[in-house]
């Protein structure tokens, strides 16, 4: 095990074990700021996410036989010509390319559906905003106006 994995590995357990307590705390300090909250959530997340990916590589690295980086890299590119059924290297962009914009089109389609569900809730009435000069409105801390 070189000192890469070993840091890796540590580094993984670490932030598994002492992430939740971690996050835990500080949200408690951060109530306030709910965006940052937010972004500390996704910055742990994601480094724990690309800590796990990067030991997977490492290890796949180091017990290849001695190959090294580039055999796990000419392996990766030989499954994605599998997975894809493309018949040559030279096709591979064109491949990802093309199968990156049908789930960009399939999301765009997704979101476009669930829009006119909504407006169309909209305009039967399903939901009502009352304007703050509506009469009867109570208005609410936020309504008035600020004294300078």
């Amino acid at each position: 095990m070189t000192a890469l994995l070993a840091g890796l590995a540590g580094y993984l357990v670490a932030l598994g074990v002492l992430g939740p307590r971690l996050m835990t705390v500080l949200l408690h300090r951060l109530r306030p700021s709910p965006r940052l909250a937010l972004a500390l959530w996704s910055a742990l997340t994601t480094s724990w996410v690309i800590s796990l990916i990067s030991i997977g590589l490492a290890a796949t690295a180091q017990l290849s036989g001695g190959m090294g980086l580039i055999a796990l890299l000419h392996a990766c590119l030989h499954a994605v010509l599998v997975i894809l059924g493309t018949h040559g290297p030279a096709e591979v962009p064109a491949a990802v390319a093309l199968a990156g914009s049908v789930l960009f089109l399939a999301r765009l389609g997704v979101v476009a559906v669930r829009h006119a569900r909504r407006t169309r809730q909209g305009d039967e009435g399903a939901t009502s905003v009352r304007s703050p000069h509506t009469p009867g409105h109570e208005p609410r801390h936020h309504d008035r106006p600020r004294r300078s």
